[in-house]
């Protein structure tokens, strides 16, 4: 496994994993306020918040857009890691070719070639 520090790799990853949970706005598109509400739920932005104060969620949610859109990604690792544990994904998948979010049972028998009684 070859691990890869790739800003758009980053982005199609995370894309692809929000997509799959069903963390879509009304088009379609990863919902950036699903997920800063999953990272900070003692700061939940609220459907109130967002009629109240746009310019406020354009603010907490910048970083997140900016993953989103490929133009940068978290540089911390305490960043990463609360990114995986509100997705339910393992480190590898952001960083890696894994096509599967998680080393569970299922994708080790497709990637070993084994049954899960062996595994």
């Amino acid at each position: 496994m070859k691990y890869e520090i790739d800003i758009h790799f980053f982005k199609e990853k995370l894309t692809s994993l929000m997509i799959k949970k069903g963390m879509i706005d009304s088009k379609g598109k990863p919902d950036k306020i699903q997920l800063y509400n999953l990272l900070y739920p003692s700061d939940k932005i609220t459907a109130e918040f967002c009629k109240l104060d746009r310019q406020g969620v354009t603010d907490k949610t910048r970083n997140i857009s900016n993953w989103l859109s490929g133009k940068n990604y978290p540089k911390d690792i305490k960043r990463i890691l609360e990114i995986c544990n509100a997705l339910e994904c393992d480190l590898d998948y952001f960083f890696t070719d894994m096509e599967a979010p998680t080393h569970d049972l299922a994708f080790i028998k497709k990637e070993i070639g084994l049954s899960v009684d062996s595994v």
